[in-house]
């Protein structure tokens, strides 16, 4: 993946220059000379997490104990995982470097998870939980599983009607897995169950927690979402403020659907008065739900896009609902994104209103919360509405000081060790951002290496690319790799390859500016000897180049191998390059896992967020080869040795498959061929996430394909 040069070109200069001029650019606090009031009342997410995790407990630990699935073999471990994981999602909510050190990680609890179902532990909280674990680390198929038995296992027990629904709801995420009559199944239960939760008046938490997951099982499914509201607006026996919220939620997405998704010109009368209704009964039943209860913000929340889209009554605008949001919850993200997104120009805001509302977080000094990270956030939303992709706008000295003193603010208030150094890693990832490259290279200095990759992750995908670019840029050769990379980005690919082989060429290996002189020449390389119809080594030299872990972490070994290896969550491994959609991947591999468990690695390849649903995989421990196609796998009994061939044939969706010189049968994909909407991407994969396994790659390379496998029917190529 390339990385920006982090030029000012001069029509980016110009626009920066008649922003300043223009008065859009200082950051003066308000509207109008109006100053944003700071909420009253010190209450908290961290208030909210401390309420919630105990309404899960009762929830999830006292069903377990009235009704579950107990035995002497797992009770005493089940309650500590139940413990566990309402603990674990509770903090789910917070950054990182605001969580208590012991706070459980999604990882831990699938670890868990899966040892209580290898127990033979069947109880359906239990499985819901695992399940939801998994679905947070992407691992679907195995998630849509246990959401199942938990469902199955539900079913002649009184289970509260809230977990009935959050089961079917996360289960109908996955409806590419589901058959259409499991889906109508589940369409059915979650309007069933909706219409249960919402009866009896509720307590502020429950009301909360009830609302977030109705609003998750229904805002996806207007038919379902209409539905449900129209049977709640006769029921004598709703909670007043669920039936308004439910109900105000169903008009802004009805006014939404009215409008139509183009620009403001294209929308037609009919729409345009669609629109006007819905959204004035929207504005009705939210500040009905508001004045029910304002110590919930989710109604002013909302009330935010409503004036937003209507214009609001008189004397009400955006922020009276933002503020509204604050009175109720001091560090309300979620008001503030939605704020964000209605102060843009194009809603007719402005950049001052959006500098002011992040510096009105800044400038609130509550550290121990959010809110100060606002000032962070709404730069990055500023840079968007700019398309500011080089990082200019975290430049300008009036973000680039804000942004620091909040920085600096956070790293006094957290203690010594991890915490601090998350927000270290977040300075050193503006600084290289902004292009202060020497900034950047003093703080990763200071962290000697161990900075948190994902407080890069809003700028660019490959945190340690970046991370050398800073000392690639900072070095002794630093003008040789500006220029290198320059003409790179201008097109002049054969110079630009001729610079980097001598850049890296120069560079010991042990240099942390190596690896960005050492990726940029790999993927140079690769895109030369693709394009000719080469074959290309996909093998990394000298560091991980080309490939990212998804799962697990991936190292180089001193047999110049490129080895995966489980961290809790399995090993995937995605390739960096796209190659299309008609290449053709060959690959010697192995893997070691613990005898007796399931195991088996292999090839993926597409990435459209499941990129384990088509390839082919091996298991040494089952001898047995299994071709994947759309998430439907066929075990082959086969002689399998310990170092495997792999060669797949990618044409248009559809593949070819051989293993160790032997075609194997791919099937024909149940409903859309593979990457409809959007190019391949190679993958590693163990094939059973929950087992520690370990895989190593020895040899593994990529063509551009021509001409169609004559394996391949002529469809495959419509």
């Amino acid at each position: 993946m390339r990385i920006a040069s982090h030029r000012i070109s001069g029509r980016w200069a110009l626009l920066i220059v008649l922003s300043i001029c223009a008065g859009l650019l200082p950051l003066t606090h308000g509207v109008g000379g109006a100053a944003i009031r700071e909420a009253p009342t010190p209450y908290t997410l961290r208030d909210v997490i401390r309420e919630d995790t105990a309404f899960d407990r009762s929830r999830f630990i006292d069903t377990y104990s009235a009704i579950g699935h107990k035995d002497p073999k797992w009770d005493a471990a089940a309650k500590e995982f139940l413990e566990r994981s309402c603990e674990g999602f509770g903090f789910v909510a917070e950054w990182p470097a605001f969580q208590p050190p012991n706070a459980p990680t999604l990882k831990e609890l699938v670890v868990t998870g899966s040892q209580l179902i290898q127990a033979g532990c069947d109880d359906p909280t239990v499985e819901y939980l695992y399940a939801a674990a998994l679905t947070d680390l992407n691992r679907d198929v195995e998630a849509a599983k246990q959401l199942q038995l938990a469902r199955r296992h539900m079913e002649g027990k009184e289970y509260p009607a809230i977990s009935v629904l959050a089961t079917a709801e996360r289960l109908k995420r996955f409806s590419y897995i589901l058959g259409s009559a499991q889906e109508q199944q589940l369409t059915n239960t979650i309007e069933a169950n909706a219409l249960k939760v919402v009866r009896g008046d509720k307590s502020r938490v429950e009301r909360r927690c009830i609302y977030n997951t109705m609003r998750a099982a229904l805002t996806k499914d207007r038919p379902a979402q209409a539905r449900v509201v129209k049977v709640i607006e006769g029921m004598k026996d709703a909670d007043p403020w669920l039936a308004a919220m439910v109900q105000g939620d169903y008009e802004v997405s009805a006014a939404w659907d009215a409008r139509g998704a183009d620009v403001a010109a294209k929308v037609t009368e009919q729409g345009w008065k669609g629109f006007a209704q819905h959204l004035s009964r929207a504005h009705e039943l939210l500040t009905r739900a508001w004045k029910l209860d304002p110590t919930l913000p989710q109604s002013a929340e909302e009330m935010i896009t409503v004036v937003m889209g209507e214009g609001g009554q008189p004397g009400e605008t955006v922020y009276t609902w933002f503020d509204r949001a604050r009175s109720a919850q001091f560090d309300d993200t979620a008001a503030f994104v939605r704020i964000m997104w209605a102060l843009r120009p194009r809603w007719g805001g402005s950049i001052d209103q959006m500098a002011a509302i992040g510096l009105s977080g800044a400038n609130s000094g509550r550290f121990e919360t959010q809110a100060p990270l606002w000032q962070l956030l709404s730069t990055y939303e500023i840079a968007d509405d700019l398309r500011d992709k080089d990082g200019h706008t975290w430049a300008l000295p009036q973000f680039w000081d804000a942004n620091l003193k909040v920085l600096h603010g956070y790293e006094q208030w957290a203690p010594a060790g991890a915490r601090r150094d998350w927000f270290r890693s977040w300075e050193a990832a503006i600084a290289w951002r902004a292009g202060r490259f020497e900034d950047a290279k003093r703080i990763l200095d200071e962290l000697h290496g161990h900075f948190d990759p994902q407080r890069w992750s809003i700028f660019t995908k490959n945190a340690e690319l970046a991370a050398s670019q800073v000392y690639a840029y900072t070095g002794p050769r630093a003008a040789e790799a500006r220029a290198a990379t320059k003409d790179v980005e201008a097109g002049l690919r054969d110079k630009g390859l001729h610079e980097f082989e001598e850049l890296a060429a120069q560079t010991d290996s042990k240099d942390p500016s190596a690896y960005y002189f050492n990726d940029y020449l790999m993927g140079l390389r690769a895109a030369a000897g693709f394009a000719k119809g080469d074959w290309v080594d996909f093998l990394p030299k000298g560091g991980v180049h080309g490939w990212q872990a998804i799962r697990g972490s991936a190292h180089v070994d001193d047999q110049g191998a490129l080895v995966g290896e489980w961290d809790g969550s399995g090993v995937l491994l995605l390739g960096e390059v796209d190659f299309g959609k008609r290449y053709e991947v060959e690959a010697k591999m192995e893997y070691s896992a613990p005898k007796g468990e399931p195991a088996g690695c292999g090839l993926a390849l597409d990435d459209n967020g499941q990129t384990y649903l088509n390839g082919l995989f091996f298991s040494t421990g089952y001898q047995s080869v299994s071709p994947y196609v759309n998430g439907h796998g066929v075990a082959l009994s086969r002689t399998i040795p310990k170092t495997n061939t792999l060669d797949l044939k990618l044409w248009d969706g559809r593949f070819t498959a051989s293993l160790n010189g032997k075609p194997v049968k791919v099937g024909s994909p149940d409903g859309p061929p593979l990457h409809a909407s959007g190019n391949a991407r190679l993958a590693i994969y163990s094939l059973y996430p929950e087992t520690d396994t370990m895989v190593r790659v020895t040899a593994i390379r990529v063509r551009r394909l021509t001409e169609r496998p004559e394996e391949l029917p002529e469809s495959a190529s419509n």
